[in-house]
């Protein structure tokens, strides 16, 4: 990691896409909804009145949509960091030595299997 100086400005750099894409599917799933609502109770003559009726409910939540949209954008870059080091955690404590004890016992077979191979050479030879 690099010297870099992390401020909030810097996180929102960083997860800024993603907080914007996730409060995009946030406010369409809650404007469905809504919509939903709005023309199931028929309390509504026409569509522009259900328009309006669906625009009032998503505005009512569009604080809660804000928060939950950075809320779900600092759970997913926690539980990804979280993955990375666990992976490699566990890679280096049980993938790493299998690896070298397996490059190791490939080593000795290679070397006995070359000793063998030069003894018949030198027998058919002399």
């Amino acid at each position: 990691m690099d010297n870099e100086f992390f401020s909030p400005l810097t996180v929102v750099k960083r997860l800024g896409a993603q907080c914007v894409g996730i409060m995009m599917l946030y406010t369409f799933v809650w404007t469905a909804f809504i919509a939903q609502h709005e023309v199931r109770t028929g309390n509504h003559p026409d569509l522009e009145s259900t328009a309006i009726a669906t625009a009032n409910g998503v505005g009512q939540v569009d604080t809660l949509i804000v928060i939950y949209s950075i809320a779900t954008t600092v759970a997913l870059d926690f539980l990804g960091g979280t993955l990375m080091v666990t992976a490699r955690y566990l890679g280096n404590k049980f993938v790493k030595p299998l690896i070298e004890r397996h490059k190791a016992e490939g080593r000795v077979e290679g070397r006995e299997e070359g000793m063998a191979e030069g003894i018949a050479v030198g027998k058919a030879e002399g």
